[in-house]
């Protein structure tokens, strides 16, 4: 027997002669065949798109806590390495009264002065540090001369930088206080 007649088209199983390879349809397309699909698509990404934008807002509004944040440790570490400490105390209360103008009506905080702006500031924030505790001592830096500001401990210069830090970070601008800060107004000008 020669090669032809072993393994010509005749020969071997006579079953299989008539078979063809399986065609596998395509795989299935991962884009959305009905309309509710692509509905909650669009919804997804708007949610998405408006998500980032309150964030990059919220991010951009809080600006001027960053940058107060960042002088505040600048004043700090002049505290600390530099004589005399009067100057760089004396920066302390400017500083937050322009964080607290950049957060506040100015037509609010830029006429509070004394009693009425500790007030104000506990107000802003919700806490008593400024009338009650550590942030009394901004009246004594606003309002004294350098040779007073020198005889301030570096505790106490301590505590009120920690007060005003924690009021940098943690008051509320218009969002939970705006009806306060309203009534706050209304007592002080009749004060």
């Amino acid at each position: 027997m020669n090669r032809d007649e072993l393994f010509g088209p005749g020969s071997g199983n006579v079953l299989l002669n008539g078979l063809h390879e399986i065609e596998l349809p395509e795989p299935p397309s991962y884009r959305p065949q009905t309309l509710g699909w692509l509905i909650l698509l669009l919804i997804g990404l708007v949610a998405i798109v408006v998500w980032g934008y309150r964030q990059y807002r919220q991010w951009q509004a809080n600006r001027y806590r960053r940058d107060a944040l960042k002088r505040l440790i600048e004043i700090e570490q002049a505290i600390a390495t530099s004589e005399p400490r009067s100057h760089a105390l004396a920066q302390i209360p400017v500083l937050i009264k322009q964080s607290a103008l950049s957060a506040f009506p100015r037509e609010t905080v830029a006429q509070l002065s004394g009693e009425s702006w500790l007030n104000f500031l506990d107000l802003s924030y919700g806490g008593q540090a400024f009338t009650q505790g550590a942030g009394r001592v901004l009246l004594q830096i606003a309002y004294q001369p350098p040779s007073v500001l020198e005889k301030i401990s570096a505790e106490t210069t301590a505590d009120l930088i920690a007060v005003v830090r924690q009021w940098i970070t943690e008051h509320q601008s218009e969002l939970k206080t705006k009806h306060s800060i309203k009534e706050f107004s209304l007592v002080s000008k009749n004060a």
